[in-house]
């Protein structure tokens, strides 16, 4: 009788430990596909390389931006504003109350001091008269063949380049967002307060690293704080070996859940309310939600 117990016991003992296991996974596979941990106060930023429908169409982008409950798009149009698919994409931006932003960059724009390039797309945002906020400027000098050489000179020559763009979107009343990689203070702490002091409105961190998010950016925040701009957090989500990128820089192998249980834990860490968060990028993160 008390072996028949005694069995009975542990095969509910096992049904039980069976359901709680069950739950915790499926809690666990919830919260690792769940958009919505990020507070909803907190801006949320989305990187688009796509200029046309050719992977994908403007329905599947918004689509994406409402699974990530996105409030910001970084969009690239390569000079292509007049095109159907831009302008499509535009009133849906405007009709879904997403702020956009014009997204552009070529390694080479960093060593004109005249920033001619930058200054086209800024004459063609401004005279377009479309629902743009701004532009978002990705220019990586340190791409360049004579950056190990010449970092100093380079970054130099960045900054001035960066300026003068920042001076004349003003003048346009068009808002800069500057896109800089999360080590620039370990080449140039000056160079990098320049930056975030006096060519942006917003610094965008491309923070590219899982183990070491919140002490990589600890100067960016403070210098973000003295000026009192916001400070955005870019986590990638492109393939392992995409651009030599390692496990390391991509949470493309962990999933959202990861990433956003990183934020979270770096937005606590700071305790700085103008940090937002960005995905890169919009064909990844298809990928990922296999859409």
């Amino acid at each position: 009788m008390n072996r028949k117990i005694g069995k009975r016991t542990l095969i509910v003992l096992a049904i039980a430990l069976g359901l709680f296991l069950s739950i915790f996974l499926l809690v666990k596979i919830s919260v690792q596909e769940s958009v919505t941990v990020i507070d909803k106060t907190i801006k949320i930023g989305l990187f688009s390389w796509n200029s046309s429908d050719d992977e994908y169409s403007i329905e599947d982008l918004f689509k994406l931006i409402k699974k990530l409950h996105v409030s910001r798009l970084y969009h690239s149009f390569e000079d292509n504003l007049d095109s159907q698919y831009s302008t499509d994409l535009i009133k849906m931006a405007a009709n879904e109350n997403i702020e956009l932003y014009y997204l552009a960059g070529k390694s080479e724009w960093g060593l004109d001091e005249t920033a001619t390039e930058l200054k086209r797309i800024i004459d063609s945002i401004a005279t377009s008269n479309l629902n743009i906020e701004g532009i978002t400027i990705d220019v990586e000098p340190y791409l360049l063949e004579d950056w190990q050489k010449n970092k100093k000179e380079i970054l130099n020559s960045y900054y001035l380049s960066m300026q003068t763009a920042y001076q004349y979107a003003k003048s346009n009343n068009l808002r800069v967002v500057l896109c800089i990689p999360n080590w620039l203070d370990d080449v140039d702490i000056k160079i990098l307060e320049d930056l975030i002091a006096n060519t942006c409105d917003e610094i965008a961190i491309m923070n590219y690293n899982k183990k070491d998010e919140i002490p990589a950016i600890k100067n960016e925040v403070y210098l973000a704080m003295k000026y009192d701009k916001p400070l955005e957090c870019i986590v990638e989500f492109q393939d392992v070996g995409a651009h030599q990128l390692t496990e390391d820089q991509t949470y493309a192998n962990d999933g959202l859940g990861l990433a956003i249980e990183n934020f979270n834990k770096l937005y606590g860490f700071y305790h700085y309310n103008k940090i937002g968060f960005a995905y890169h990028y919009a064909v990844p993160l298809m990928k990922i939600l296999k859409y």
